[in-house]
């Protein structure tokens, strides 16, 4: 994977930015920092003051129309919106697993899932981003 590939989490919050004021955020892509495998990939984001059903449906609609290799999920039903690879959602549900529990077991089991979650989610950070410049 080229490293161009790989968003960071400045890009994301940036990208996140464009749509409203983020209160708080959490993400996981790329490498592990201290162990360099590939992370399943995610992010967790509350933007301040909520956020509109307009908007909710844009980003739904940009995320689902980014050609991507792997299944993704938007999650905006409560505070914390929530995108990530629909698998490890999956995980979650059918082994009674915590979301960081199933992505660690992704993470370490399929590093191809992971190098291909990767590409999508920079794919749809830069759609989020050039989409909402224009």
């Amino acid at each position: 994977m080229a490293t161009d590939m790989i968003v960071t989490g400045q890009q994301i919050f940036t990208a996140l930015s464009l749509y409203g004021p983020v209160e708080w955020i959490r993400t996981s892509s790329g490498r592990n920092p201290v162990e360099g495998y590939m992370q399943s990939p995610h992010v967790a984001w509350r933007f301040r003051g909520g956020s509109n059903t307009d908007m909710a449906q844009h980003i739904a609609t940009l995320v689902s129309d980014t050609s991507t290799q792997e299944e993704w999920t938007l999650d905006h039903s409560s505070r914390n919106w929530l995108l990530a690879p629909s698998r490890v959602l999956h995980e979650c549900a059918a082994d009674s697993l915590t979301f960081r529990k199933a992505a660690m077991h992704i993470t370490l089991s399929d590093p191809d899932f992971c190098e291909r979650a990767n590409h999508d989610l920079a794919l749809i950070i830069f759609r989020m981003r050039d989409y909402k410049r224009l």
